[in-house]
């Protein structure tokens, strides 16, 4: 199956955690060398705005879900952090 696939199931998820879910772009990336599709959105969470990156990534026995986030007015000073944390994951 291919990432964006699994991807778009995703979608349904992160509408459920998040109201008011906008997915501002999504593709492929690399994720600790690995091949990851990326979702970054916006949604409220109990109340708060928020950012973030939704990251999927496979292996022959796993699905791996990332989830980096941060209240929207912080985004643009964190995000760099952000995508730096998310840079660590490793598969098991």
């Amino acid at each position: 199956t291919k990432l964006a696939t699994i991807a778009d199931l995703h979608k349904v998820q992160l509408k459920k955690q998040f109201s008011d879910v906008e997915i501002l772009k999504e593709g492929d990336v690399k994720v600790g060398g690995e091949d990851a599709y990326e979702m970054e959105f916006t949604g409220v969470l109990g109340g708060e705005n928020m950012h973030g990156r939704y990251i999927v990534l496979t292996s022959s026995t796993n699905l791996y879900a990332v989830l980096g986030g941060v209240n929207a007015g912080l985004w643009n000073d964190l995000k760099d952090t952000i995508d730096a944390s998310i840079q660590t994951f490793k598969k098991q």
